[in-house]
């Protein structure tokens, strides 16, 4: 893939565990966003760390990584930069808190995005 929304579970995880240790820890709905590097849209660097790992795991061949991050970079550059810098002017104006998105944490809030949001 070019680029992935990723959802860091290890992020989330982590800040709980760190939270117990801490003596912080309250139960309920921890939401974690860009801001917090809860959810994120992968780059180079996660490339290369995912890259790292499948190499040390044994299941990538070390030989292997300077064609991965090649291939990788001209497949991203087949995308118009316009669109890299949407992506990015959005990720900046939900950093930035001019772009808000909806979250929802129960059914009746679920069900509200949806009407505000049709798909039709």
């Amino acid at each position: 893939a070019l680029a992935s929304g990723m959802k860091r579970v290890d992020v989330g995880v982590y800040s709980i565990i760190q939270a117990v240790v801490d003596g912080t820890f309250e139960g309920g709905v921890v939401s974690l966003g860009l801001a917090e590097d809860g959810v994120g849209i992968s780059g180079e660097a996660d490339l290369v760390e995912f890259i790292d790992f499948a190499i040390n795991a044994g299941v990538v061949d070390p030989g292997a990584y300077d064609t991965i991050v090649s291939n990788w970079m001209a497949n991203r550059q087949t995308v118009a930069k316009w669109i890299w810098d949407a992506v990015n002017e959005l990720e900046a104006g939900i950093l930035d808190g001019s772009i808000v998105v909806p979250t929802a944490n129960s059914d009746d809030e679920i069900n509200a995005i949806r009407a505000q949001y049709p798909l039709e």
